[in-house]
């Protein structure tokens, strides 16, 4: 009997796969038709009744004599505290009230 030879098998090159795919990505993404962009038609909501908020600073001045002022007006001690608190509390503004102390 004849020994039997070896075959060896045949290599694959795949050294430029990488460039194959590569082509082939680019190719499809060139022939292919990209979705365009759909956009929505919305109409805001308009305000029927509007109303312009007057937002006020408190005004607390201390003078030279220790006579405390709140808005322009000389006040007792146990007044100013229940000014301010009132003031404070009565404002509306979410990012609240701006005290000015002179």
């Amino acid at each position: 009997m004849k020994p039997r030879s070896r075959r060896q098998l045949p290599s694959v090159p795949v050294a430029s796969m990488g460039d194959i795919a590569f082509l082939l990505i680019i190719f499809f993404m060139v022939c292919s038709n990209p979705m365009k962009e759909q956009h929505i038609d919305l109409q805001p909501p308009r305000a029927e009744d509007l109303v312009d908020v007057k937002e006020e600073n408190v005004s607390v001045s201390i003078s030279a004599q220790g006579q405390i002022f709140v808005q322009g007006l000389v006040v007792a001690d146990a007044e100013a505290a229940g000014w301010m608190v009132a003031a404070l509390i009565a404002d509306k503004v979410a990012d609240g009230r701006t005290v000015m102390l002179k």
